[in-house]
């Protein structure tokens, strides 16, 4: 299972590693534990952003109790903060681009380029755990071309989740 706290980069996860996956996108902790009570998972992967990292340390509890032979992978821009592995019970913290980081923890190859699923939006669909206005006939699709920050400024977690100034990872490339 996969449960990411806003995000969008949660539908690129099960395109690009071969295993059964569940995504929960930003949901109650009701609905996360009624989850982990209905089904067993060998992962949990909780993906997130800085300011969420109250709830990361919960959800890593509630995984705890009621999971207990789940892994806890914790990834996203939480990792940037300082000590992020005393203040979380995971059992991987995560830095960087994760896919290739799953790919090498299930053993699978993790050269494999990198596909960008369409994230497409209309009816009923949710983003960061809201949903969309309801517009009749209409769709959007959501392209992401690139991780990291060209700037270089080494100012937000964008830049030292990447590796620092002017790291970049493209998904698509014209060169």
């Amino acid at each position: 299972m996969i449960e990411r706290l806003p995000n969008l980069g949660h539908h690129d996860d099960p395109a690009n590693i071969p295993a059964p996956t569940t995504v929960l996108d930003f949901p109650t902790l009701e609905a996360f534990e009624r989850e982990l009570r209905e089904h067993e998972y060998d992962i949990v992967g909780i993906i997130s952003i800085i300011v969420n990292v109250r709830r990361v340390r919960e959800m890593c509890r509630i995984v705890r109790e009621i999971s207990p032979g789940s892994t806890i992978v914790v990834s996203g821009h939480v990792t940037a903060i300082p000590s992020i592995e005393k203040s979380v019970d995971a059992d991987f913290i995560v830095r960087g681009e994760g896919i290739s980081w799953m790919r090498r923890f299930l053993g699978l190859d993790a050269k494999v380029p990198i596909a960008h699923p369409p994230i497409v939006s209309g009816f009923g669909h949710r983003v960061m755990g809201l949903k969309l206005p309801v517009r009749i006939g209409s769709t959007a699709a959501t392209i992401v071309p690139s991780v990291g920050c060209p700037m270089g400024c080494n100012f937000c977690t964008t830049s030292a989740f990447f590796g620092g100034k002017g790291k970049i990872l493209n998904f698509y490339s014209t060169r």
